[in-house]
């Protein structure tokens, strides 16, 4: 966050250049795009913060944080996915899929592709 104000800082105090008047207005809009991106971002950090402190369930804490990774990629679908040691299948144990018709559930287990298999070979079966 010091990171964040440091560049404000920076961007403020950025020389716009006067050679003309389509430069500079440019320069300004520029900026202006810069610190509505950097506004935006933090918003999602201190919406994220609040929705992460304001519940110890692991499923709620999870779908929040897969609702602001969706927002920032501007995805359809973002679900957190955990190896399910009884099947030895991928459990989808929380999403956020607003506009979803139901095929994709939660607890919905799914035959892990190889890729899937290797980036979890090294992870524990957890129980929902």
């Amino acid at each position: 966050m010091a990171n964040d104000v440091n560049r404000d800082e920076a961007l403020l105090r950025t020389p716009i250049p006067a050679a003309n008047g389509a430069n500079r207005y440019e320069a300004i809009i520029s900026i202006s795009e810069e610190l509505r991106r950097q506004n935006d971002r933090l918003q999602l950090l201190l919406n994220l913060t609040s929705r992460i402190t304001s519940s110890l369930d692991l499923r709620e804490v999870l779908r929040a944080i897969a609702a602001n990774i969706r927002q920032v990629i501007q995805a359809d679908l973002v679900t957190v996915s955990l190896p399910d040691g009884a099947s030895g299948k991928i459990r989808v144990f929380a999403m956020d899929f607003p506009h979803g018709k139901g095929l994709i559930k939660e607890d919905l287990l799914v035959e892990p592709s190889t890729a899937a298999k290797k980036s979890h070979g090294h992870l524990e079966a957890c129980s929902p």
